[in-house]
């Protein structure tokens, strides 16, 4: 840690996505943000099994713009030769590519399944500091707070009215779960940005052949 923050963001986020790879589990991360004509929401749910052999990757958005409602889920299912792409509207699922599982499909698979980005840009946006360290489920959890935006590509730092953020994370670089809320204020006009994100160590059965699950075709 620095007086700024994390001192290495990076490496961190390196050292996280290794734990999450070698761990049976699911990830999940919502992302909600005012947008200047409308407002989005964004949810993640990405499970899979250990070392990645077999992963499915199911992101909705649900953006409204001018008062209009526009859906969308696409899925990416994985097994250890083939990466098929899904998008799901109206109950329908249409199949968009398959293509063999490359190194290229594995560079993509490990940040989208260990939510590498969206951790990555809160990291970097908070002064944070470590607020606790405890015991839980066998494992040493540091407790890191922000309560000043430290800048970012997000909002320009001079107009960020409010902002938070909380990161539970193992002494051997595991992110457990993760918030940051941020209010932004221009002219009068307000936004805000939310994000959370928690992951789950458990068992995953992924099927043999990459499919759409059951309950996203009919969601």
């Amino acid at each position: 840690m620095a007086d700024s923050g994390v001192r290495n963001v990076t490496r961190l986020v390196h050292t996280h996505q290794a734990n999450v790879i070698e761990t049976a589990g699911v990830v999940t991360h919502t992302t909600n943000s005012t947008l200047r004509d409308g407002a989005l929401v964004a949810t993640v749910r990405a499970a899979a099994e250990p070392n990645l052999t077999r992963v499915r990757y199911v992101s909705r958005s649900h953006r409204v713009v001018d008062g209009e409602r526009r859906n969308r889920t696409s899925v990416i299912a994985a097994n250890g030769t083939a990466v098929r792409q899904y998008t799901v509207a109206g109950g329908n699922v249409s199949l968009d590519n398959t293509r063999n599982r490359t190194e290229l499909f594995d560079r993509a698979l490990r940040g989208l399944s260990t939510a590498a980005n969206p951790l990555r840009g809160t990291l970097r946006r908070g002064n944070f500091s470590v607020a606790d360290v405890d015991e839980r489920d066998d494992a040493t959890v540091v407790t890191l707070r922000a309560d000043r935006y430290a800048g970012g590509q997000l909002y320009d730092a001079e107009n960020v009215a409010s902002y938070d953020a909380t990161v539970r994370i193992t002494t051997d670089g595991l992110i457990r779960s993760a918030t940051e809320r941020v209010v932004s204020r221009v002219d009068g006009n307000e936004r805000r940005y939310g994000f959370t994100y928690r992951f789950e160590p458990r068992s995953v059965d992924l099927p043999r052949v990459p499919q759409v699950p059951a309950e996203t075709r009919v969601g």
